[in-house]
């Protein structure tokens, strides 16, 4: 059935092909190449041909079709299933197919399944076995521990468990993985190696970070644009701007590209220091290298202006970003109605946030209160009672957040007599 659902359509794609179906090694070879292809409605579609023909597809053939099934979890087992009720014994490469198609689509209860099935059938695992296990593991790192210790090893299968502590940001159990790699001889590749900094990053790790890029160098390995961004990245979470520009500056002496990655990171470690010219420069070379901006980028530059001040930079900013395919965020009005608020500008921000209420932007306390602080500051109450009424009547805002927002104004204005 589930043969007759997949593969009717293409039925006229095998005309060319079944004259070489005469014997098993060519029809292996043919459903290689569609394995490679990942064609797998034609593999799917000869299997079925097979049955109707009344002739038996061995392992092999059955191996080669799983393989096509990469991001197909649910054929894939409804396959391996088939195979067993027809009496087919799968093997190893059959079981790790299954295995890879489930964790490319992030079912590790299936490849835990499959696995115990292994060895309820007495089928051997295999290092990619493992692997495949340990790659679906995904944030549970613990797991992936445990299936790291209970078979072989190699480079692929610590490279697994290192992504696993990185999703999860556990730093001291990466560093002790790398080190037990090297330990055992094994060489980690820019793969490992890239997200072991990852890792560092996420765990606000900067100096550990830029230890093990170092590290790459003394290893030969060479770092790409992902270790790099990640290092940058690691340098914002420390408020290191200056390490942070200097690896931009290795990266372009190495020939290493640049991406919206590479300044995004860059741009918010200026936010976190300060530096609204260096965002300014940055945001410069961006349009002369021909980087478009994403919204992440934009934003963490309109904040940046924001904390200077600098609220005609972060409006032009904004309006840069409604004129193109960017499209501003929530985020976006919010840093450029603080930017304007914070430079004593009520009137921009008061403008700014009519726009929001214009656009039916979603309601944010925050944008308020930058707002009602800055009416009050210059004495016109008469605008706050009026913008709450307004919100009162259309819903924008709920009267909790109306409330929080009034009582972040009072706050922010106690604390500045």
């Amino acid at each position: 059935v589930v043969l007759r659902q997949h593969c009717q359509h293409t039925t006229f794609m095998l005309q060319s092909t079944r004259a070489s179906w005469s014997d098993a090694r060519q029809l292996t070879a043919q459903l290689n190449r569609w394995a490679k292809g990942q064609q797998w409605p034609q593999s799917l579609q000869m299997l079925r041909e097979l049955h109707e023909n009344a002739q038996e597809a061995n392992v092999i053939h059955l191996s080669c079709v799983l393989s096509a099934l990469t991001e197909r979890w649910i054929l894939a087992l409804e396959l391996l299933e088939e195979m067993m009720q027809d009496d087919c014994e799968p093997d190893t490469i059959c079981f790790n197919a299954t295995i890879c198609a489930c964790e490319n689509c992030g079912q590790l209860q299936a490849v835990l399944q499959l696995m115990q099935l292994m060895d309820d059938l007495q089928v051997p695992k295999s290092i990619v076995t493992f692997s495949s296990a340990i790659s679906a593991c995904g944030m549970t790192w613990q797991l992936a521990l445990h299936l790291l210790w209970a078979g072989p090893r190699n480079t692929v299968s610590y490279s697994a468990a290192i992504s696993s502590c990185e999703k999860a940001g556990n730093w001291s159990v990466m560093l002790l993985l790398l080190e037990n790699m090297l330990r055992e001889t094994l060489r980690p590749n820019v793969v490992t190696l890239s997200a072991c900094v990852a890792c560092c990053e996420k765990g606000r790790e900067w100096r550990r970070a830029l230890e093990v890029l170092r590290q790459m160098e003394r290893m030969q390995v060479t770092a790409n644009s992902i270790s790099y961004n990640s290092a940058i990245s690691a340098c914002e979470r420390g408020s290191q701007l200056s390490i942070a520009l200097d690896l931009m500056k290795e990266m372009e002496q190495r020939e290493i590209g640049k991406d919206v990655v590479t300044y995004g990171a860059a741009i918010f470690c200026c936010e976190q220091s300060g530096q609204w010219r260096c965002a300014q420069q940055l945001l410069e070379d961006m349009a002369r290298l021909r980087i478009e901006k994403n919204v992440v980028t934009a934003n963490a530059a309109i904040s940046t202006f924001g904390v200077a001040r600098k609220w005609q930079l972060a409006l032009y900013l904004l309006k840069d970003m409604q004129d193109t395919l960017i499209g501003a965020s929530i985020v976006s009005f919010t840093a450029a109605v603080s930017a304007a608020a914070m430079a004593g500008s009520w009137m921009t921000s008061l403008a700014l946030l009519w726009e929001m209420m214009a656009l039916q932007a979603t309601s944010n306390c925050l944008a308020l209160a930058a707002v009602v602080t800055a009416c009050e500051t210059a004495r016109r109450s008469g605008e706050v009672v009026f913008l709450l009424a307004e919100m009162e009547r259309t819903s924008w805002l709920s009267s909790r957040s109306r409330a929080a927002a009034l009582a972040q104004s009072r706050c922010t204005l106690a604390t500045r007599k």
